[in-house]
């Protein structure tokens, strides 16, 4: 009511007029939600009655960009205006901006004779370990072959669809290419033979009968007539990594050799030829002896 006196006349006189008060709007928002922190912008959706605006950091005209909201916990505001009546209301709920970080191992050189070798160092623990030669987080050195090979540490965020990844490298080196040769022989009273075949040179012989002088290797004939293995190995210096091939010696026996009787003759019986060594075909030496004659009178008595 509005009420007026004349103060003239002291006459008072009244009218009324209604005043709506409107409610506010009931305005509902999303529920809260993470996301990752390399997720593409997108527009943010779910606010009810729908036609409001959003608010908040890393919004600009209604898309959330969370590389610039930046990792944590982000209020967001959602203002709805009722055109009918121009009243507002507003509720809030909260996007979390997760940046999961991996860290890798440090690179591995290994050689290509190695077993498999189960993965690990990386950070967070209980991620996944992705490349060539690797299956189930074992990595298989023969499998994945000589060479330098990238392997991928992926980490998840548990309850999320958060990733992190890393790379690190596993060289994996071949072995020496080695020679050895097809065999060496003796016979059992030869001198120590020397070793000095085996290719690349510089490594270690190893077998019954070799043995090493500090300098060089030596195979002594002397261990027996029969057939010995010989192995040799060589440790590439600048890898580590060692492989190994073998031959045979063989040692022959001596020849069972007989010779005949003593015997006695005059000074001067002629020049006559030996005989009576066997096996035959060999040779004779000694005083008065040439060309397997021997000469009584140039041997002279005795």
């Amino acid at each position: 009511n509005y009420c007026f006196t004349d103060p003239g006349t002291g006459c008072e006189n009244c009218c009324e007029f209604n005043f709506y008060v409107y409610a506010k709007p009931d305005v509902s928002c999303p529920e809260d939600f993470t996301i990752c922190y390399d997720t593409p912008p997108f527009a943010l959706s779910g606010g009810l009655p729908t036609g409001g605006t959003y608010s908040g950091t890393g919004i600009s005209g209604g898309m959330f960009y969370p590389a610039t909201a930046g990792t944590g916990a982000h209020i967001i505001t959602y203002t709805y205006v009722d055109p009918q009546t121009l009243c507002e209301n507003f509720c809030t709920f909260k996007i979390t901006v997760i940046l999961v970080e991996a860290i890798c191992p440090d690179d591995i050189e290994i050689c290509i004779d190695e077993g498999p070798i189960t993965l690990s160092g990386g950070l967070p623990v209980g991620g996944t370990y992705s490349g060539t030669g690797v299956v189930s987080g074992i990595f298989y050195p023969y499998t994945a072959g000589s060479g330098d090979h990238i392997i991928t540490y992926t980490y998840v965020e548990p309850g999320t669809n958060c990733a992190g990844t890393c790379e690190f490298k596993i060289t994996v080196n071949p072995l020496p290419v080695m020679d050895c040769p097809p065999y060496m022989e003796a016979c059992e009273d030869d001198p120590p033979v020397l070793l000095n075949t085996g290719y690349p040179v510089g490594g270690e012989y190893t077998g019954t009968g070799v043995s090493f002088d500090g300098t060089n290797y030596y195979f002594d004939p002397a261990v027996g007539a029969g057939t010995y293995i010989v192995n040799y190995c060589f440790t590439d210096p600048g890898t580590g990594c060692e492989n190994c091939c073998e031959f045979n010696f063989y040692v022959y026996a001596k020849p069972d050799v007989s010779c005949p009787e003593d015997f006695t003759i005059c000074y001067d019986t002629s020049p006559f030829a030996l005989s009576g060594g066997l096996p035959t075909g060999g040779t004779y030496s000694g005083t008065g002896v040439s060309g397997g004659m021997f000469y009584p009178a140039t041997a002279g008595t005795g």
